[in-house]
């Protein structure tokens, strides 16, 4: 155990709802990411920026997080389709450009294996992919109600 939200005072959170955690890859730390972008650290877990304080973020409502294949960096995904790299994450694209067809709000986030691409899951089953990730279909229109990508 190396900590949590709980000890961290309230006032010093002012949206303390977690939305992520991930485990450092070599377990001797984690890390806990709340809706409003901030990322806290616990062991030896490295701290590499958030979207808690960028002004310039439009919808901070933070839905995914995920770590870089060598843990050096990290993705967060918002609601409103904005990904933000810190370390060594690559951008490969976000979904603020795709309306065609309208987007529904995006759920979970998961890496390529080869680390060099993402997917995008979105709330009503849509499939969208960046850099070298692979599209291979999606459930869209078809009734399925997505819960998260492993």
């Amino acid at each position: 155990f190396h900590g949590s939200l709980f000890n961290i005072p309230s006032s010093a959170i002012p949206d303390r709802t977690p939305v992520a955690i991930a485990v450092t890859p070599d377990n001797g730390g984690y890390y806990i990411v709340t809706q409003n972008g901030a990322v806290y650290t616990f062991g030896d877990a490295q701290f590499y920026g958030s979207t808690y304080n960028i002004p310039t973020a439009p919808v901070k409502t933070t839905v995914a997080f995920s770590l870089t294949k060598d843990g050096n960096g990290y993705y967060l995904l918002t609601a409103d389709g904005g990904v933000y790299t810190f370390g060594d994450a690559q951008f490969y694209g976000s979904m603020f450009n795709v309306t065609n067809p309208p987007v529904k709000t995006p759920v979970s986030f998961r890496l390529s294996q080869d680390g060099l691409g993402y997917d995008i899951l979105t709330s009503d089953g849509g499939v969208y992919t960046f850099g070298d990730a692979n599209y291979r279909g999606s459930v869209t229109g078809q009734g399925v109600i997505p819960v998260d990508m492993m």
